[in-house]
């Protein structure tokens, strides 16, 4: 297509834009954006701008003078973000037109080998001098089997000024190529068609139908967290679709809250379940102060596809890998269980993940997948290399992006920061991840089975296997792993038959207390009166249980009062000279 403006576009090669550098050529492709008039983008609605993207392909350079363009074409830009918008260099969001006019129509092209499409982004990273939180983030979710957008560094001119180092990726969008639902008409309103497909999200209001969650979470009661559907749009997004949607989610929260785990009538008909397993282990890698209070995305297909709730896409992750608030930079404690005092009231994770804690299905498939995940897309190696590879990528133009706008040019330290914290979570994750849910249970074959152990299959159905609990030493009445029915002293035997090879471990016996509503977990090791030590902000009251999470140390100083104190493995309470607890 020809260029609406040609005359900008001779200025800027004419000129040396790069802020006292020589700009020649770069390692990138080049997005070369003019403004109708050399307006100033807005934060809404878009405006009229022309686009070219110079890239010769990969492990070519590409210059300012190059006249073959990847594309050359129409856009409508806008300034995009929520508090990204404070910081000097701005994001902002494209969609490509099929003529040079602000009201014409989308039309789908493929940018640099991506699949064709019309919405786009192209992301700052202005409060991550790394440049890897999102791009890293995103790579790691799609080698899970998740679709995440597809990133591109690249360089930016806008209206004859160079802009840096940006990220040009795809938006949360409904498409075969991008997230996996039916499209959705008007005339959608009965049926199979009803049933889907649906994109909702957990975020900033954004103008489409919202509705609050069904029940308030753990540690903040009288709160509670907003849904919001992210397509259908508001104009297309009919009553009856809104009616749906709504209530088949609250369906999902209203089995999970009662407790519900038969997988036929509980929460689990409603529910993907491996992925919101994935999505809590993502979102717990990074640990991502945003995590399942902002940009949460979660999905539905129809029925006659299967369609159950489904967590994704991943999105939006500056706020992780120790650049998060709270408790964000302490590559210790479970995200999931972030309700603090000190997150905002609009930050709120949903009681959901607290809940699933107590399902042992979720638990030990969160624990099988970690464990098939940990010898590939979350191996130390394999992160390192991650880290390594992108940063190769983009370095040279992290000199000229610091030049212009002021930022630090040590990439290095920058870079080392996200692989100490990763290295260090890993490692936390590793000896923690045994721990997880309330209950007591086996979760890796290979403690049992020392010799020649089989191989942890994601999904495994452990068909061969056997659970026997004791009580004192008597068998009790309750089968397999799940959670335990009033604290008593508990053993449990597991089998495991391989080919003609039995293997057998029994756990020694210890007191389990059955966890409820009222339990206070520790969220790291700490003085017993500091608020930041316990999982609600503050420590339990006489009416409420404790419980010590797996190698914690908490240490009391004064006199406190609870109604129970359970502790995970390694756990200790240490009682300080004067101290004093009492116990009913």
């Amino acid at each position: 297509m020809r260029s609406i403006f040609p005359v900008a576009l001779t200025a800027l090669l004419s000129a040396p834009p790069v802020f006292g550098q020589v700009f020649t050529s770069t390692n990138l492709p080049l997005v070369v954006i003019q403004t109708a008039g050399n307006q100033t983008i807005p934060d809404e609605p878009k405006i009229l701008a022309s686009m070219k993207i110079i890239y010769r392909g990969p492990g070519l350079r590409n210059a300012l003078t190059d006249t073959v363009y990847n594309y050359n074409g129409s856009i409508g830009i806008e300034i995009r973000g929520a508090n990204s918008q404070s910081a000097p260099k701005k994001s902002y969001g494209l969609e490509t037109l099929s003529a040079p006019d602000i009201n014409a129509s989308s039309q789908d092209v493929s940018l640099m080998g991506f699949p064709a499409d019309n919405d786009w982004i192209l992301y700052a990273s202005a409060f991550d001098n790394s440049f890897l939180s999102n791009v890293m983030g995103y790579q790691f979710s799609r080698q899970m089997g998740r679709y995440a957008s597809r990133s591109q560094y690249v360089e930016v001119f806008l209206n004859g000024t160079y802009q840096g180092l940006y990220v040009l990726g795809e938006n949360v969008k409904r498409g075969s190529n991008r997230v996996p639902v039916s499209k959705m008409e008007p005339a959608d309103i009965s049926g199979d068609k009803l049933t889907g497909g649906y994109i909702v999200k957990i975020d900033n209001y954004d103008g489409n139908y919202r509705w609050p969650g069904a029940f308030s979470p753990e540690c903040r009661s009288g709160f509670q967290h907003n849904l919001e559907v992210h397509y259908p749009k508001v104009g297309d997004l009919q009553s009856a679709q809104s009616t749906y949607i709504r209530q088949y989610i609250t369906n999902f929260e209203n089995q999970l809250h009662a407790l519900n785990f038969d997988p036929a009538t509980g929460y689990q008909q409603y529910a993907n379940l491996t992925s919101f397993a994935d999505y809590f282990l993502m979102n717990e890698v990074t640990k991502n102060s945003d995590a399942y209070s902002k940009s949460t995305y979660m999905y539905k297909d129809r029925d006659s596809k299967g369609g159950k709730l489904t967590m994704g896409p991943m999105w939006d992750l500056d706020l992780g890998y120790g650049a998060g608030f709270c408790l964000g930079g302490d590559s210790r404690g479970w995200t999931f269980e972030n309700n603090m005092p000190c997150t905002p009231n609009d930050q709120i994770v949903p009681f959901w993940w607290s809940y699933l804690m107590r399902d042992t299905t979720f638990v030990q498939t969160t624990q099988r997948r970690w464990a098939v995940m940990r010898q590939f897309v979350f191996s130390t190696a394999h992160v390192t290399a991650v880290v390594d590879s992108l940063t190769a990528i983009f370095q040279e133009a992290h000199a000229r992006n610091a030049v212009r706008w002021g930022m630090s040019s040590d990439l290095t330290s920058a870079v080392n920061g996200k692989k100490n914290f990763l290295t260090q979570r890993l490692a936390w994750m590793d000896a923690n991840m045994g721990g997880l849910g309330y209950y007591i249970r086996p979760y890796s074959i290979s403690e049992y089975c020392t010799v020649n152990p089989p191989t942890l299959h994601a999904n495994n159905s452990w068909p061969n296997n056997l659970y026997t609990w004791k009580k004192n030493g008597t068998n009790a009445n309750f089968s397999q792993d799940y959670a335990v029915p009033q604290a008593d002293t508990y053993s449990v035997t597991f089998s495991y038959v391989l080919f003609d090879k039995t293997c057998e471990y029994t756990f020694s016996s210890r007191t389990i207390t059955q966890r409820t509503n009222q339990v206070v977990t520790s969220r790291r090791s700490g003085e017993w009166e500091d608020e930041n030590t316990w999982s609600c902000g503050k420590p339990p009251i006489p009416a409420q249980q404790a419980y010590l999470s797996p190698g914690h140390v908490v240490r009391l100083n004064g006199n406190s009062s609870v109604a129970k104190v359970d502790f995970g493995t390694a756990a200790q309470l240490v009682f300080r000279s004067a101290a004093q607890l009492n116990l009913p």
